[in-house]
């Protein structure tokens, strides 16, 4: 199948994006579950804390309503659709913060 496309591509049947599309496929699948990882070199029970509470995976949407929240609380003008959609496109996501307080690391599946 995948030489089928290039071939098509090679011919200038298809473009590359429309080609990328049927590879890969066009659409990201929304994030379920996210998990957090935390050591704070100043305050390690705080750290241990966290990464205790996260040991297993929390829903994506107890996050959301937590993140739409803050965002009120602290008046940042972030509209609650740019959130979901930030979601929509996060599964298989890992980010990780290094510095010389703290290392934190986030994975959402």
């Amino acid at each position: 199948m995948n030489k089928k496309i290039l071939k098509k591509v090679e011919q200038h049947l298809i473009t590359p994006e429309e080609a990328y599309d049927l590879l890969y496929g066009s659409e990201k699948k929304s994030g379920r579950f996210i998990t957090m990882r935390m050591n704070i070199h100043s305050a390690k029970f705080v750290g241990y804390l966290i990464s205790a509470l996260f040991f297993i995976p929390w829903p994506i949407g107890i996050a959301k309503v937590f993140l739409k929240k803050m965002a009120k609380a602290k008046k940042i003008d972030v509209e609650p659709q740019l959130i979901d959609q930030m979601i929509k496109s996060s599964r298989n996501t890992s980010m990780k913060v290094e510095n010389k307080d703290a290392k934190i690391k986030f994975i959402i599946l």
